[in-house]
């Protein structure tokens, strides 16, 4: 027996559920439309109602807008709708870059600047979501982890992915997501001000410095002024204010003093441009070895000075079967001769608090140890601080100082702003260098949950007051 298929037999074969009709004539089949290969993803850039952003999906995370990259321009509402290709959708941040061709409530932009959301995050773009994306860059963090830091930096209450634009201010108290973000773009423009010659310049990478990388290193650093720009809402100027007029000059004059006392200035932007690209590169995994890494160094003389080192033993520095090392923090001052040493807060009183983990009161005597996960390629740890005192993320940078001179790299790490090592007299480093094989991390740490904590010691009260419980 020969059995024949035909090639409408072959057909009906594969595709059986969605034909019914036989091989004859007078059938009236319709091929399937083809399935979809984009998504739309809808979102709305906000300050105020921005119109004409250039808005994409940075699937390289470079800060730009390729030309490779979907991408559109917001409307006169600030919304826009991008055709993503179904295999992105969730995957990657959402850019949108403000330019002098863009409008902010219906005012042109004088200043131009990058504004970002979490790839999980895209409805809106706002100031609100650049800060909770920078921190998930910058540590790994989930966008929920993030929002409620930057929510508990801030005080918002409200959501941060909202667009605030179409609810009135808050009536409880809490602070203004608004103003919050108003205050941002104003100290981030202040910044694109006082750095945008530095585009063209060697970054200390020896990388070229671009218009992005300026938008990041930004981004970064308001993330470390953000409770400095809480603060500055609360100022008298900016309470009194009660009129739009009045409540934008207020904010301003706030946004150009932060700036000015905690920016980037042309040497920092530098320094900074130059950690950022090293954070992108991924780095070999380090030997598991016994250290020591110095966190922080104020040296004034040999009988005035602090140090707080970050030891591992072998053993500690061994990942346990959770990918958990462990760590000792130890702190030494020295007040005219005088030495103290501890291990945990800024002062020795301070080794007596207590923290809430979860099930106990729990306190961190004089060598013990804290917890953190193996760094991955990018450098990201996440921390346990102190039984659960505190958690986080970290991001870490690597330079090689080996052979380079102790003078020349502090001057770097002093140029960059950077004020956790500080010798008084700089000279008294001489010429001496560094031994081979020694490495120079730029760190951001950026605390998630801070545990209830309780001074035994009243180190921090009021006079009269003997203990103090705290978050």
């Amino acid at each position: 027996m020969n059995i024949h298929i035909t090639r409408c037999g072959l057909a009906v074969l594969t595709l059986a559920l969605l034909f019914v009709a036989g091989c004859g004539g007078g059938g009236d089949s319709s091929p399937a439309p083809p399935a979809a290969t984009t998504t739309n993803v809808s979102t709305t850039v906000i300050d105020g109602i921005v119109k004409n952003a250039l808005v994409c999906l940075d699937r390289n995370s470079n800060g730009k807008c390729d030309a490779d990259e979907v991408q559109g321009r917001t409307d006169a509402l600030g919304a826009v709708t991008l055709a993503v290709p179904n295999a992105d959708v969730g995957k990657f941040p959402i850019l949108a870059v403000v330019g002098t061709d863009a409008f902010d409530d219906g005012v042109a932009v004088a200043v131009p600047y990058a504004m970002t959301a979490p790839a999980d995050q895209t409805a809106v773009v706002s100031p609100l979501t650049t800060v909770v994306q920078q921190t998930v860059a910058s540590t790994g963090a989930t966008s929920a982890e993030a929002a409620r830091s930057v929510r508990d930096t801030t005080g918002i209450t409200a959501s941060l992915f909202q667009d605030y634009t179409k609810v009135p201010a808050p009536a409880d108290g809490s602070t203004s997501a608004a103003m919050v973000a108003r205050l941002i773009v104003l100290a981030t423009q202040q910044q694109q001000m006082a750095i945008a010659a530095t585009v063209g310049t060697a970054a200390i990478d020896g990388g070229t410095i671009s218009q992005a990388d300026l938008d990041k290193a930004i981004q970064k650093n308001l993330l470390d002024l953000l409770a400095d720009l809480i603060t500055a809402l609360g100022s008298p100027a900016v309470q009194a204010a009660t009129t739009p007029a009045e409540r934008e000059a207020a904010l301003r004059a706030q946004a150009v003093a932060v700036a000015q006392a905690g920016g980037l200035t042309a040497a920092s932007a530098a320094v900074a441009v130059g950690i950022n690209n090293q954070a992108s590169v991924a780095q070999p995994a380090a030997p598991v070895t016994a250290g020591v890494q110095l966190t922080d160094f104020n040296f004034i003389d040999a009988s005035n000075y602090y140090v707080r080192l970050l030891t591992s033993s072998l053993a500690q520095a061994t990942a346990d079967a959770n990918n958990m090392t462990k760590y000792v923090d130890r702190r030494t001052r020295s007040n005219a001769g005088t030495v103290a040493k501890w291990g945990t807060g800024g002062d020795p009183t301070r080794n007596a608090d207590l923290n809430w983990n979860g099930s106990a009161w729990v306190g961190c005597p004089i060598n013990f140890q804290s917890a953190s996960t193996v760094r991955d390629a990018q450098g990201k740890s996440a921390y346990s601080y102190c039984d659960q005192r505190e958690t986080g993320r970290t991001n870490r940078s690597t330079f090689d100082v080996g052979g380079k001179t102790m003078s020349a790299v502090y001057a770097g790490i002093a140029t960059g702003g950077y004020t956790n090592l500080v010798v008084a007299n700089p000279s008294m480093l001489g010429t001496a260098t560094f031994p081979v094989g020694s490495k120079l991390f730029y760190q951001t740490t950026t605390p998630l949950t801070q545990a209830f904590s309780y001074y035994p010691s009243g180190a921090q009260n009021a006079p009269g007051f003997s203990n103090v419980v705290s978050q």
